[in-house]
């Protein structure tokens, strides 16, 4: 953690320095993307801090070729005893943010960076309130089966087939969580 200002502070002097040269075009030719959707877009990831250089290396080595407006955040959290908390890696779990305008180059961004931690073989899980991948391979690979199966069993328990039924959503489902 000590060196992540350091690092962060280089690739953004290095990121943009003068080019020397004249750089003529319209501004989408000469910043990418120019066609935001009006709003924000964040996600957020969660990982042992052991592998929080491992997912910084992903996460760059994702966006190399095509990067995007979004700085990268960190910060420490102490474990939560909740069963699908992203805060799941103990003790302590590093979350990855990069808050950012919503685009198209955003979104494809978001979905490279999903794919490189999980072919990085990076343990991970995402912040249930920013852009995640809607499958459910991460949250069982994330979590691990005791933790889902346990979030499962309580919301069994506490809420009866219609109030499942009446709790459900499009997250759950295409995550694998609403199960009746």
């Amino acid at each position: 953690p000590n060196a992540v200002p350091g690092i962060l502070q280089g690739l953004v002097a290095d990121s943009i320095g003068p080019t020397g040269k004249l750089i003529t075009g319209t501004p989408g030719q000469q910043f990418g993307d120019s066609s935001p959707t009006g709003g924000g877009t964040s996600i957020e990831i969660g990982v042992p801090v052991a592998h929080a250089e491992n997912a910084l290396n992903a996460i760059l080595g994702a966006i190399e070729m095509r990067p995007f407006g979004a700085p990268v955040a960190f910060r420490y959290m102490k474990t939560s005893p909740a069963h699908l908390s992203m805060a799941c890696f103990g003790p302590v779990t590093c979350a990855i943010e990069m808050p950012g305008i919503d685009s198209q180059t955003a979104r494809a961004s978001h979905q490279k960076i999903f794919k490189a931690l999980r072919d990085k073989g990076v343990p991970h899980v995402y912040h249930w309130g920013q852009a995640l991948p809607l499958n459910p391979r991460w949250v069982r690979a994330g979590f691990g089966n005791a933790r889902v199966d346990a979030w499962l069993k309580a919301r069994h328990d506490f809420l009866s087939a219609d109030g499942r039924h009446t709790f459900s959503n499009e997250l759950l489902d295409s995550v694998g969580l609403n199960q009746a």
